[in-house]
């Protein structure tokens, strides 16, 4: 339910006010998008026995030090094919799809930045549930639905499909971000008295 309400909620929400050919043009950069996410999420489903041995060998602040070192390595992954398929968008949508979708490359752009971002957040996800906070996850999951859906309402109507996915993007950006914070706050509260580097200068 979550899940839904966080992404899926808002082609129905074009469709209504927008119309199904926007609502379509949306699902179009919404299924590609989702296809770079698969790709991420084969690397991301290797983390946590990775991160439960890293806390396991060090504590908390031994993982996040881990942490921090990740998210440079996955930033570096993960920017590249990022910035060849927003350069190449246009040319993709109109070869595979027609001139018909071309609006949806747009709406791609701003889709495929919300799965980096994703993508580098999956790394404080796996973390809260390898120090077996999933509820934390789940927290920030539905707060992400909240902002989406309550954003998608008021801005939806008025911008179309350019509103939705930049929603789309400020929302995983957001739960992203808590994610971190409470990562960081875990590894404050689980460092030794002197406290790693990796820790300071988060």
């Amino acid at each position: 339910i979550v899940v839904y309400f966080y992404s899926i909620f808002q082609i129905p929400l074009i469709a209504y006010f927008k119309g199904n050919e926007e609502a379509g043009i949306n699902r179009s950069a919404f299924m590609m998008a989702g296809g770079l996410e698969l790709l991420f999420n084969s690397i991301t489903s290797l983390l946590l026995p990775r991160l439960v041995a890293w806390k396991e060998r060090g504590g908390g602040h031994y993982m996040w030090s881990r942490q921090k070192k990740l998210f440079y390595l996955f930033l570096l992954v993960g920017l590249p094919p990022i910035l060849l398929l927003f350069f190449f968008s246009g040319f993709i949508f109109k070869s595979l799809l027609g001139e018909a979708y071309s609006d949806g490359a747009n709406v791609f752009r701003i889709l495929i930045f919300g799965r980096l971002v994703v993508f580098l957040g999956q790394i404080y996800a796996w973390g809260l549930a390898a120090v077996k906070l999933d509820k934390e996850f789940l927290k920030a999951s539905v707060f992400g639905s909240i902002f989406s859906v309550a954003l998608s309402l008021i801005l939806v109507p008025m911008y179309g499909i350019l509103a939705a996915a930049a929603i789309s993007l400020s929302g995983v950006t957001a739960v992203s971000a808590i994610r971190m914070r409470k990562a960081f706050l875990i590894c404050s509260a689980l460092a030794p008295p002197l406290v790693h580097p990796g820790c300071v200068h988060a």
